[in-house]
């Protein structure tokens, strides 16, 4: 009776730590997409040189940015980046937020995009994780 207590432990033990481990390898891939879709939406920001005002305006990154979200497995939360820009000045939503950064000599846009993390089997709501680079200025 022993034996099988201790085979029945290691067993419980086994299965907690490939929880943990699954958990951990999904919020990576997560967390790594995000960076990826952050990062692709600087590049299209950056390479559309596009110097202020509503990113709706340029055509050349509204559709880029446009095509690329229906391409991707990304849902971009934007109804959390709405809630996030209600209220700002110069922020739009593509796959996050993106806000034009004024300045007297130089513009430049901020992009935040979110990670959203769950755990419903923990009774744990949803929270999200704010992403956040810079282009490099745009005149």
């Amino acid at each position: 009776m022993k034996e099988s207590f201790g085979a029945a432990t290691n067993i419980y033990l086994f299965m907690v730590f490939f929880i943990i481990y699954v958990c951990f390898f999904a919020i990576a891939l997560n967390f790594a997409k995000t960076y990826r879709v952050k990062n692709y939406v600087i590049d299209v920001l950056e390479q559309g040189r596009y110097s202020g005002g509503p990113v709706a305006r340029n055509a050349y990154v509204s559709n880029h940015l446009t095509e690329y979200f229906k391409s991707v497995p990304y849902s971009g939360y934007d109804d959390y980046a709405r809630k996030y820009c209600q209220g700002k000045s110069n922020c739009e939503t593509y796959g996050g937020a993106v806000i034009l950064k004024p300045s007297s000599t130089d513009n430049y846009y901020r992009v935040i995009v979110f990670f959203k993390i769950e755990f419903p089997f923990l009774n744990i709501d949803q929270f999200y994780v704010p992403i956040s680079g810079e282009t490099i200025t745009v005149n």
